[in-house]
């Protein structure tokens, strides 16, 4: 009889006798089965280890299945939430430049109603003395100035709203189109600039347009107008303290089928070690106070799509640049 060991655990045991020919067992066959017990004992421990790590792994490629199937769920909820704050952003802008719209268009407008208001009461007036027999010379005379005067004024603030409405409509069209087209860039430069008016006029900011007027070229109209209003509206919110003064610069050119695009502001600008974050999602230095970290992450994805190129550096004594270099319809 022969012991089947499992280290110093006994596991089973395996007996041989010899009753055929009645005699003891010689010490030799002793030995191959005590061999053969260790040789089946070693072969039964295997096994049983080969079973439980053959268990283990297949725990193992469930746990593994059942973490990445979570991680992906994440992964996806995190890019759906991101898309989300970057549809948030656009509409943000969107509002602004609304907000820009009713402001700039309701002064012409406003003075139009003021002026036409006092043409229609002078009108009165002459009126009631025409019908009294009572009209002077003077009075025809004052009235013929002060309606010249109101229909001068009705006019040119007519004239300048529609003039708005005509470069707001322009740029929410341009920013609608997808495909590329022949563009000005001074004149969606100038639309852009006219956009932001509302939030210029009462800050000491100075918007330049450098662009030169023959600057024409093929291009996705509609990327490159949410790509400079970012850049403004990132300058105007990051840039600059309500009180502080200072410029908004603009210039371009045409160099081997790209456009090259200088943008740069006179702000605060961006210290060493954050310039190479400003383009990260969700960095911003305005947390809590509206700012959600995306516009120039879109920025520099519109222009990645776009085939381009976008770096940043710092001006002296301060303020912050943006080189963008995008290929023309020739070069796309």
């Amino acid at each position: 009889m022969a012991a089947i060991w499992d280290g110093e655990t006994p596991i089973g045991w395996i007996a041989c006798d010899n009753l055929i020919k009645k005699r003891p067992m010689q010490p030799w066959l002793k030995e191959i089965i005590g061999q053969f017990g260790q040789a089946l004992g070693h072969t039964i421990v295997r096994f049983n280890h080969l079973k439980k790590l053959s268990e283990i792994n297949n725990n193992l490629e469930s746990i593994v299945e059942e973490r990445s199937t979570q991680l992906k769920e994440k992964v996806n909820l995190l890019e759906k939430t991101q898309q989300e704050l970057v549809e948030s952003e656009k509409l943000a802008s969107l509002g602004a430049l609304v907000a820009g719209v009713a402001h700039e268009v309701n002064t012409p407008i406003g003075i139009g109603i003021t002026a036409s208001s006092h043409l229609v009461l002078k009108t009165q007036e002459i009126e009631h003395h025409y019908h009294n027999k009572s009209m002077k010379k003077s009075q025809l005379e004052s009235y013929f100035q002060t309606a010249t005067e109101s229909a001068e004024i009705i006019q040119d603030n007519l004239t300048r709203a529609g003039d708005l409405i005509k470069s707001f409509k322009q740029l929410a069209v341009d920013q609608s189109i997808d495909t590329s087209s022949e563009v000005n860039l001074k004149e969606i430069v100038d639309n852009i600039k006219k956009s932001f008016q509302h939030q210029l006029k009462n800050r000491p900011i100075t918007f330049i347009n450098h662009v030169s007027s023959d600057l024409f070229f093929y291009i996705c109209p509609g990327k490159l107008n949410q790509i400079i209003t970012n850049l403004v509206n990132n300058s105007l919110i990051h840039a600059f303290e309500v009180e502080a003064s200072g410029n908004i610069e603009v210039n371009a050119r045409i160099n081997n089928d790209s456009l090259h695009i200088c943008y740069f502001d006179t702000g605060r600008g961006v210290n060493k070690d954050n310039l190479a974050k400003l383009f990260e999602p969700f960095y911003t230095t305005k947390r809590g106070k509206g700012g959600t970290g995306l516009g120039l992450n879109i920025i520099y994805n519109m222009i990645k799509k776009l085939g381009g190129q976008i770096e940043t550096s710092s001006i002296q004594p301060s303020g912050l640049k943006f080189d963008i270099t995008l290929p023309t319809q020739e070069n796309l």
